[in-house]
């Protein structure tokens, strides 16, 4: 199975047990974040749902932004213990294929 992801920064060998014909949920959300964690199919699936809701782009972004601020409020609740604010963490970056910035992990 060969990449079709197109060259660019970081880019390295796919593992082989990764299907870049086939389009991931997690890698079409990267696309809309304009992330590089993508492949062909993963945008041209990005692009027909643009054209269906071309508001998905905005949605994905307000979607990141929410779990951003929910993670820093957890953060900042005393009353959390610190081994939940490291899953809470976890299980909200988990469906985009990982943190972009201020990782914790």
């Amino acid at each position: 199975m060969t990449s079709q992801r197109s060259a660019g920064p970081g880019d390295g060998d796919v593992p082989p047990e990764i299907d870049t014909s086939t389009p991931h949920p997690a890698r079409v959300y990267d696309y809309f974040l304009g992330g590089k964690d993508n492949f062909v199919a993963d945008r041209e699936t990005g692009m027909k749902s643009l054209k269906a809701w071309p508001g998905i782009r905005t949605a994905a972004r307000e979607n990141r932004a929410f779990l951003g601020r929910a993670g820093r409020y957890v953060d900042n609740d005393p009353t959390v213990p610190p081994r939940c604010t490291v899953s809470i963490t976890r299980a909200a970056y988990a469906p985009s294929g990982g943190p972009r910035t201020n990782s914790r992990t």
